[in-house]
């Protein structure tokens, strides 16, 4: 019991032998039938600060065990038992440091590796070789978005609006004038003509709202106009209408032509993905090579990780390659899956290949005497480090993957995505660091050592030694550390809180085009936009009202009136855009008058408006706000509309969806805050088992 909750015997690191109580004596058989006192012992109680004993200098516990062999021989002696010369009854001869048993299943695993060198490099030159023409195509059938859900709110008014033939998404060209010429001069208004001439016809175009329909989409001095392009497509997939688009537009002297909006920012985003990944290449991996030269002082030793991170990485982008053919994955997997499996394949790489070179340096270094290979201790040691640094990297590496595996549990694409293909890198990383790295330090050998750095680092074979007999820099940091353990976990974890307290007032948003490079035309144009018209022109709220009966009655119209005039009321909004505003010189009766003509709305714009937002009993009014779509006043708004006891909520006879804008972002954001328990119990619970079976032990993996 006391083991199961990890309350056993302390154990001294440097000898593994129990150390309870003070150093007392036990009787112990030897091989040969005689008694050696065998002396287990607590480090020395040395003067140390407040009282607490300081650990023994390094070769006390083998000095003891040398003491114990020694009364050991005179016990035998003095009985009878043997001699010093040799023979059945023997004394004791000195015993020889032969590592860890590897009669573990990790351990065989080494082993069977170690034999089979050449048939497991042969199958991942197989699998690499089949994953290389795959491999770089990933980035192209990744999409941007991924945070779209059917049964989202703001989404239920998508659908209802879609009656109505508001379109799934929208482009917007941003004009900006270059010369001085102005909106509503011929020169000007010539050149914005030809140059969006041809945009209709594009594919995946529905339709075009040119500034030249509605004076509000010119800036005040008339230098920036914007038209908006009606697409086909759902958000996700509008980055395909991009280039159509742009091969429709002319570009005219003169004129500046920007592309912004949604599609524009989801495609650029996929562009700026792949240039990042490129240039975190270029400086991750010499940057990687030169940390572990430095660590090795061997190119050989050194490039060994770097083989393994980029053989995982490679499989991972063909796989990711394939699952994104078949299912929509976000393009934020790209980076993730290369950064992911690099640092990993790396890191594990790192560890395993210290151990060999430590357990190789504990079997004579690998060579015979006649300067050959000793294939038993390069297997030997392989299947060593395989039993101990590769236990330790299945169940680092398993944790790791069921903490990303939890991500599939929320329901957005972008993070279920994620999710998959981090478990997908994780499992290939440390399937390369026990089958791939430990068939590549068996064919390596001693050889491990190569190619020495000299004058940057120690000779990597001293540095191996040293560690293996327990007196490197790390060795004495963990004597230190454990000499003084509250003196080290207060203000550690005094550090630690620190640097979590701003995690408290933490607030969630979605990306936008403010998160692009300046550079981006995207976010150039949003710039311009944000600059010139306002944030909130570009993210109105959109409600779409449902009447009793059909929209125009005299009643109908009238509720609507007065709803219109409480939401502009609000000092959240700025302006109110439905059939009941068209001029605000018309009155409630006059309205009413308007749409109840027997003969038809007589008014030309007012019936080419009514036939755009309204259907029966469905209208739509859109809301401006100040506001950008991630504003906390704008989310604050969205809530007051949907909440039926607030001063903003619908009159009796009118039911309202709110969509678009703020109301999206409120509606991915809560949703993720209701799913994050469930799945951060999954990654608790799975992580707890996992570090049980590893540890054996209740309290340690809370610990």
């Amino acid at each position: 019991m006391r083991r199961l909750l990890g309350l056993g015997r302390r154990r001294d690191p440097a000898q593994g032998a129990p150390a309870a109580g003070g150093a007392r004596g036990r009787g112990t058989r030897h091989p040969d039938g005689g008694t050696a006192l065998r002396l287990h012992r607590r480090p020395a109680r040395l003067p140390g600060p407040w009282g607490r004993p300081r650990p023994p200098p390094c070769g006390t516990g083998r000095d003891l065990e040398r003491g114990a062999l020694l009364l050991g021989h005179q016990h035998d002696h003095r009985r009878g038992r043997g001699d010093h010369t040799g023979g059945p009854g023997r004394g004791r001869q000195p015993r020889r440091d032969r590592g860890l048993t590897t009669d573990t299943s990790f351990g065989r695993l080494g082993a069977a590796v170690a034999r089979r060198r050449w048939a497991v490099l042969a199958a991942w030159a197989i699998v690499l070789l089949a994953a290389l023409p795959f491999a770089p195509q990933a980035g192209s059938v990744l999409r941007a978005g991924g945070f779209t859900l059917e049964s989202l709110p703001a989404a239920q008014a998508d659908r209802t609006l879609a009656a109505l033939g508001v379109p799934p998404s929208v482009l917007v060209i941003v004009v900006q004038s270059q010369t001085q010429a102005r909106a509503g001069q011929p020169a000007f208004e010539t050149e914005v003509a030809a140059a969006i001439r041809d945009v209709p016809r594009a594919r995946y175009v529905t339709g075009i709202q040119t500034h030249l329909l509605d004076p509000r989409q010119v800036g005040p001095d008339g230098s920036v106009v914007y038209e908006l392009v009606d697409l086909s497509l759902s958000p996700d997939d509008s980055p395909a209408a991009l280039a159509p688009v742009e091969a429709a537009l002319h570009q005219e002297p003169g004129l500046r032509i920007l592309l912004a909006g949604g599609p524009a920012f989801y495609g650029d985003i996929q562009t700026a993905s792949e240039s990042d990944l490129r240039r975190s290449e270029v400086i991750s991996l010499p940057l990687a090579a030169l940390a572990l030269l430095l660590v090795f002082g061997s190119v050989i030793a050194a490039g060994v990780p770097l083989i393994v991170g980029g053989a995982a990485v490679l499989v991972a982008l063909a796989v990711v390659f394939l699952l994104a053919s078949l299912t929509p994955m976000s393009i934020f997997v790209l980076n993730l899956a290369t950064l992911l499996g690099l640092g990993l394949g790396v890191d594990y790489s790192l560890l395993m290949t210290s151990r060999f070179r430590e357990e190789l340096a504990r079997r004579g270094g690998g060579r015979r005497t006649d300067g050959g290979i000793d294939r038993t201790a390069v297997d030997g040691a392989v299947a060593a480090t395989v039993a101990s640094a590769g236990r330790a990297v299945f169940f680092s590496g398993l944790t790791v993957l069921l903490g990303l595996a939890g991500l599939v549990l929320f329901e957005f694409m972008i993070l279920r995505s994620v999710g998959i293909a981090g478990a997908i890198v994780v499992g290939l990383a440390v399937a390369s660091a026990l089958t791939l790295l430990p068939a590549g330090l068996a064919v390596v050998g001693p050889r491990i050592d190569a190619l020495s750095v000299r004058g940057l680092v120690a000779r990597g074979r001293g540095r191996g030694t040293a560690d293996a007999t327990g007196t490197g820099a790390w060795h004495r940091l963990a004597w230190w550390v454990m000499a003084r353990p509250w003196r080290v976990f207060v203000p550690t974890l005094a550090l630690l809180v620190a640097l979590g307290i701003p995690f408290l007032h933490v607030t969630f948003d979605a990306p936008d085009a403010t998160i692009l490079p300046a550079s981006l035309p995207s976010r150039q144009g949003y710039d311009l936009l944000a600059s010139t018209f306002g944030e909130g022109a570009f993210a109105p709220l959109l409600l779409a009202i449902r009447t009793s009966g059909p929209v125009t009655t005299a009643a109908n119209v009238g509720k609507l009136y007065d709803y219109a005039r409480e939401l502009a009321a609000d000092p959240r909004v700025r302006r109110v855009d439905g059939i009941v505003d068209l001029d605000p010189r018309l009155t409630k009766t006059q309205y009413q008058l308007l749409y109840g003509a027997p003969s038809g709305v007589p008014d030309r714009f007012a019936a080419t408006t009514l036939a755009a937002t309204t259907k029966g009993d469905l209208t739509v009014f859109t809301v401006t706000t100040p506001y950008g779509p991630n504003a906390a006043q704008g989310r604050a708004l969205v809530e007051a509309l949907r909440d039926p006891g607030s001063s903003l909520a619908p009159p009796a006879g009118l039911s309202v969806q709110v969509g678009g804008g703020a109301a999206e972002v409120k509606d991915v954001v809560d949703r993720i805050g209701q799913d994050f328990p469930r799945t951060a119990l999954f990654i608790f619970l799975a992580t707890y088992v996992v570090l049980f079976v590893l540890l054996r032990s209740l309290v340690l993996p809370l610990k």
